[in-house]
């Protein structure tokens, strides 16, 4: 009967230290923790990690292609400035030419104008002395020998004179005639320079317009890539420290649990009994809750590898208060956003106290507040989830720098 006894006792001991364990260790969600991604949301991470890096890879092939075609577009332009160069001298060659010939027509045509001056003499002259019928009436009606000689060669002086005259303004016309059509055609050659250089003036502007296109779109490609690249290195080292630190987290917490429960054990088997505390649902000490926190740290890790900007509060972009705003806002707790500000509403805690979901200040001198530049949301373990400075990505990082100043607990 007593041994009965003594085995129900045994039996109801071992129970109450099975119940006081399982007080003991957090329940699901029981403190402010961040979640800690599980094997196939990393696998899922990394997979996608390698699809950016093959679309990484593709797009550095196409920036090589694109330098590859900038590089044959400025030849080209090149050859276009140098095709230019040449319709222009082209085009001044035939100006001269041009020039030359006009020079010539006119002379011919000064000739030719002068030629038919001395016909028009020479047809006034004939009127003038009846014509050369008068000059034959004359020779047969003449009664002197001498005068006819002298008659006879004067008709024929005349003669040679008309011949020549005439001679000579028909050869002027035929070298004005000639003169002109070299005019003309030295004219259409400067025509046809003229619009070969006005074509290859064209080509090199539309070339250069190709060029600068093409330099755009290789420093927009250029500009993407670089965005993709820190994007992807940012998760992917993210999601990477925040599997380690809950790895870590978890590891730690099952170390306190089993020896909570082996010293709730020892109590208990030596009939010191034990007295059951619930951490659930507890208040910090201020607004803060541990749902609060779960909640806080929760919204701030769904913010990982977005990028910083100042003055950003959300949803796209953050800047340090910002994060930590809108992550206690989640939390239920209104916070202003302003480092300094969060800090004075904060209830200070000791780094030994601090727990996940508290908030961390940095400051450039411990002994003036208004130095605070910087805070974050602290997530145990030494680590925190911050958003940094221009150019960098929501991340988690260490709580260790020279510039640690102080917790707080909104």
């Amino acid at each position: 009967m007593r041994t009965a006894r003594h085995h129900a006792r045994r039996t109801a001991a071992v129970a109450a230290v099975a119940a006081l364990a399982a007080m003991l260790v957090p329940a699901s969600g029981a403190l402010a923790d961040p979640p800690t991604p599980s094997a196939h949301q990393v696998a899922a991470a990394r997979a996608h990690a390698a699809s950016v890096a093959r679309r990484v890879g593709v797009m550095q092939a196409q920036l090589a292609t694109a330098q590859a075609k900038l590089q044959a577009l400025g030849e080209a332009v090149d050859a276009a400035n140098e095709a230019y160069n040449g319709a222009l001298y082209r085009l001044g060659q035939a100006q001269q030419r041009a020039a030359a010939a006009q020079r010539a027509a006119d002379g011919a045509r000064a000739k030719l104008e002068l030629a038919q001056r001395d016909v028009g003499r020479l047809a006034s002259q004939a009127y003038e002395q009846g014509g050369l019928s008068l000059g034959v009436g004359a020779l047969v009606t003449s009664d002197s020998p001498t005068g006819i000689v002298d008659l006879a060669s004067t008709l024929q002086v005349l003669a040679n004179r008309q011949a020549a005259i005439l001679d000579r303004m028909d050869a002027a016309r035929v070298v004005a005639g000639v003169l002109d059509q070299q005019a003309a055609v030295a004219l259409a050659g400067v025509s046809q320079a003229a619009d070969a250089a006005k074509a290859a003036k064209q080509a090199v502007q539309a070339k250069a317009q190709q060029q600068r296109t093409q330099v755009a779109a290789i420093n927009a490609q250029v500009a993407s890539l670089s965005q993709a690249l820190a994007t992807a290195r940012s998760h992917s080292a993210a999601l990477a420290q925040a599997r380690r630190v809950g790895l870590a987290r978890a590891a730690a917490e099952r170390r306190a649990a089993a020896e909570a429960q082996a010293r709730a054990l020892a109590r208990a088997r030596a009939g010191s009994g034990g007295r059951s505390h619930s951490f659930g649902g507890h208040a910090y000490g201020s607004h803060a809750t541990s749902a609060g926190a779960r909640a806080a740290i929760a919204f701030a890790m769904a913010q990982l590898g977005k990028p910083y900007q100042w003055g950003g509060a959300g949803p796209d972009t953050w800047d340090c208060s910002g994060l930590t705003m809108a992550a206690w806002a989640a939390g239920g707790v209104t916070l202003p956003h302003w480092s300094v500000a969060q800090y004075e509403l904060s209830t200070p805690v000791s780094a030994a106290d601090a727990r996940p979901g508290d908030l961390v200040f940095f400051a450039y001198d411990p002994s003036n507040i208004m130095t605070v530049h910087h805070v974050a949301l602290y997530l145990g373990g030494g680590m925190m989830i911050e958003a940094p400075f221009t150019g960098a990505f929501v991340r988690i990082s260490s709580i260790y720098r020279p510039d640690l100043f102080a917790f707080g607990r909104p």
